[in-house]
This record gives structure tokens, sequence and C-alpha cells, in this order.
């Protein structure tokens, strides 16, 4: 059963602020706004990236340089809590990313991408922060180049039991 506890609902509030700015992060180019996210040695996986956040911002940034604008919507986030310090935050998203025309006369083109991040949250000195984030691709609609080699690539989303977030969650040990 659910805790709707204030504590756990505060808890819940301040996880999804942490969600919402990774957006305002990168639809802003403000990547220094990481530290706020993740925690110290923090994990990312992204297509053919698994590493450090430091290393998955520099990427970003230099992805981004050529993005004029981009927006990152975020829907349906689910929570499961387990332990007093430790969270399981599934969050639906919808990136929309702006590309300059290639040839004089075209228009911009646009990147639809719909992910899902399975994040691992932690509670460390009060405050609520990203261990560790994998990114799962749902579809993406690329009429440009991908950016950096694969960058799209990485696990798929699935509808049954292998469906990456019900993998990592079974890993976690978060049963229904």
């Amino acid at each position: 059963m659910a805790d709707y506890s204030v504590e756990r609902l505060a808890a819940r509030e301040e996880i999804r602020d942490v969600v919402y700015l990774y957006c305002r992060a990168i639809d802003r180019r403000q990547f220094h706004w990481m530290k706020r996210v993740f925690h110290d040695g923090g994990r990312m996986l992204c297509g053919p990236y698994d590493g450090g956040v430091e290393g998955f911002m520099e990427m970003l940034a230099e992805r981004h340089a050529k993005i004029p604008r981009a927006t990152h919507m975020v829907g349906n986030i689910l929570f499961d809590f387990f332990g007093d310090d430790r969270a399981f935050v599934e969050s639906y998203c919808l990136a929309i990313e702006e590309f300059e025309p290639d040839g004089e006369g075209q228009q911009s083109l646009d990147r639809v991408v719909r992910v899902r991040y399975a994040d691992e949250f932690e509670r460390r000195d009060g405050k609520w922060q990203i261990a560790r984030r994998q990114i799962i691709i749902d579809h993406a609609m690329a009429p440009v180049p991908a950016g950096p080699e694969g960058f799209f690539r990485g696990p798929k989303a699935r509808r049954d039991a292998q469906d990456p977030v019900l993998e990592q969650r079974a890993a976690l040990g978060i049963t229904d």
C-alpha cells in the first residue's frame, strides 16, 4: 500500500522538482544545474553512454550546441519507495528538439522523442537526488542525424516483463 504520509508527500514533491529541473537544465543549456539533480558520483545510462554524470553533461553540451531550441515535458511520474531514503522513479517524457535546416530555403526540422527516465533516487544529507538514471527510448521520430553516434540507441521499450524499467525494478527488489 502506498504511503501518503506528510513526509512521503513532501519527498514526492522534492523528487518531482528534481525531475523538472533536469528538463529545464537541458532546455536552457544550463548544465551546471545538473549538480542539483545528481548526487556526486551519479551514473547515467543513455544510448551508448554509460558513465559518470560529468561526462554526460559534456556530451550534452556538445550535442545541444547544435540545437537552437528544445523542450522536455514530463507527464506521468510513478514512485516506488523502498526504505526511508531510496526510491525508484519512472517518469514519462516527451522531448522536442528543433534543428536548423541544412540548406538555404529549407525549414527547420523537429525531432520528437518519447522516453522514460528510470531513476534511482537517494536521500543523502536530507536531499533527494538521482544516484543512477537510465533513459529508455519508447519511440523516436528523427528526420535529422541523431547527433553523437547512437545517442538514441540503447534500451528500447517493451510491452512485457522484459521492459527495461520492469527489469530494473525487479533488480532493486521492488515487486507488486
